[in-house]
């Protein structure tokens, strides 16, 4: 028997050097098709991030790797972008993250520039991971990160976008 093999995502935009903000997209063939993925350049696999939908471009250099997968769990073949996204910014994704966390602190959402709060014994961080374009005005988009007290690592889901012109704080939510 003669298996047909799974095509390999087709993964848009190409890789390359960008100076705007891009979301990077995969083509998938329909719903009983899965998409994994990682940011490291390393093989992925079902254990890996699944796709959900576009992905805002990194600040400066990533490696992506995408491979599919049938629902019957057989693999395609793997793509490997490299991409790099240089902007002329007002300010940096750390002076973002400084003033998102003054926003918070008056917000009485957090404490301390630790990003301690009275309702949990961690912290939180905010990384700048990415910058996104929405109604013709740029974001950093900020992820929010819990430091549990003994030094282990884990996104809440929380997300922010800091205005790259303004520096004016907002909750960022997915949408369709």
């Amino acid at each position: 028997i003669d298996e047909v093999a799974l095509a390999a995502p087709v993964i848009s935009p190409e890789e390359g050097i960008y100076s705007e903000p891009q979301y990077i997209t995969v083509e998938i063939p329909d719903d009983s098709y899965f998409v994994y993925y990682t940011t490291d350049g390393s093989q992925p696999g079902m254990q890996s991030t699944l796709y959900e939908g576009a992905i805002p471009m990194p600040i400066g250099e990533s490696e992506f790797a995408f491979v599919i997968y049938d629902e019957g769990g057989r693999q395609g073949e793997t793509v490997y972008v490299k991409y790099r996204l240089d902007m002329n910014i007002t300010f940096t994704g750390e002076q973002a993250s400084h003033m998102l966390v003054r926003t918070l602190m008056t917000q009485g959402i957090i404490m301390d520039t630790e990003g301690r709060s009275a309702d949990m014994e961690g912290t939180r961080q905010y990384v700048a991971e990415s910058v996104i374009s929405e109604n013709d005005q740029y974001y950093y988009l900020l992820e929010e990160i819990y430091i549990s007290p003994d030094g282990m690592r884990q996104k809440t889901g929380s997300r922010y976008a800091v205005s790259i012109v303004t520096g004016e704080c907002f909750i960022a939510m997915r949408n369709s």
